[in-house]
């Protein structure tokens, strides 16, 4: 995956298969990769995959939780063959994104360049109470 790709993503998806520890062990050179080349305030979510192979796994649901807290990373557990945790997934995304998105329209509207007083768009957008990157 190349920077280009997510250099403006709100957050990455990091899969690994709970089956697989091998790819567990790589899911730290996908969060080194996005810290590095990321945007600076890119969500990670690292997903343990195919739940529905319980029975199956391998890595310990207790250490992918304590490594995620430890790398301040978002952990959940899915299944994309039955669905299990998917909507939670993306609710979760949709809710912190939305907040952070309203927390720089805030950051905008407390911090005004009064020495650029031309009528352009923003400025117009602002005269009517609301951030351009708000719900109307």
């Amino acid at each position: 995956m190349a920077p280009l790709t997510y250099r403006s993503a709100a957050a990455a998806l990091i899969v690994y298969d709970i089956t697989n520890q091998k790819s567990f062990e790589d899911v730290d050179f996908w969060i080194s990769e996005l810290r590095r080349d990321g945007p600076e305030e890119i969500l990670i979510y690292v997903i343990g995959n195919k739940v529905d192979l319980e029975s199956s796994r391998v890595v310990d649901r207790e250490v992918a939780e304590g490594y995620a807290q430890t790398k301040g990373v978002f952990h959940f557990h899915s299944s994309a063959k039955t669905g299990q945790g998917v909507d939670e997934i993306f609710y979760d995304i949709c809710q912190m994104t939305r907040s952070i998105q309203e927390n720089r329209c805030k950051n905008r509207q407390s911090t005004v360049d009064v020495s650029n007083s031309t009528n352009s768009d923003e400025n117009r957008e602002g005269d009517r109470g609301r951030c351009r990157c708000q719900s109307k």
